[in-house]
């Protein structure tokens, strides 16, 4: 057998190795979920490694968020699929809740087409404008269509739902008040730049400790996210208590 054979497992390993049965294995195969095995000779076919930590995954997408197949292959290949926002904000879902674990195996969110974000968001083409205009977002012209990133979506989601639920431009929430956040975010991110390179040029390893901050963004937004909440609480529980007073 080949060198590179050697690195391989026939069916019955790569089952033995990632413990679930081979009719499981199949079945994904079957639905595309791991590609097509490598032929090695007439009746052999062998799998890389990478099929084991993927295999686990597909089955935790299963079992314990309960995705069907049909979803699960659009999570893990995203770039030739067509998205729903219903389906963009599940698949967003889906990578937070795993990125820590399971971050290398997580393909990049899809993009999403404007016109669904129209459809389907309390959101005006005008206020998409304004955004693209302000370098909120920036979009991607493809085929006559605009599509935005996940990020840039996540963007858009927040602020349409702000004002789904009456955050209104007299209540100091349109699009152009976003550039309070905006500075505000700015000033935070070059000061935890700085903190960051000050850190990487002492150590060797600058590329591992780029891969953490990649890892631990999550967690550091939902620290900022959790402070943001608090603070604006006290300040309301506080103008609460001096209405009472009156």
């Amino acid at each position: 057998m080949p060198s590179e054979a050697k690195q391989m497992l026939k069916i019955g390993e790569l089952a033995k190795e990632s413990g679930f049965p081979v009719s499981t294995i199949r079945h994904y195969i079957n639905e595309g979920l791991l590609g097509a095995p490598r032929k090695k000779s007439k009746n052999m076919a062998y799998y890389g490694r990478e099929s084991i930590p993927r295999i686990g995954l597909i089955k935790r997408l299963q079992d314990e968020l309960y995705l069907p197949l049909r979803l699960i292959k659009k999570i893990l290949k995203p770039s030739s699929q067509s998205f729903s926002v219903e389906e963009m904000d599940l698949i967003i879902e889906v990578r937070q809740r795993l990125e820590e674990e399971d971050f290398e195996l997580l393909p990049k969110a899809p993009r999403i087409p404007k016109e669904k974000i129209l459809q389907s968001l309390f959101i005006t083409e005008q206020e998409l404008m304004a955004m693209e205009d302000m370098e909120i977002v920036s979009g991607e012209a493809k085929n006559g269509k605009t599509f935005y990133n996940e990020l840039e979506y996540r963007v858009i989601k927040a602020y349409a739902d702000a004002r789904s639920v009456g955050f209104t431009s007299e209540l100091g929430f349109g699009v152009e008040d976003l550039l309070i956040y905006i500075q505000a975010i700015k000033d935070l991110v070059e000061l935890e730049s700085r903190v960051f390179i000050a850190r990487m040029q002492r150590n060797p390893s600058a590329e591992k400790i780029a891969d953490l901050i990649r890892q631990g963004l999550p967690a550091v937004d939902r620290v900022i996210s959790s402070l943001h909440h608090k603070f604006m609480m006290d300040i309301l529980e506080d103008m609460e208590a001096e209405a009472k007073k009156l």
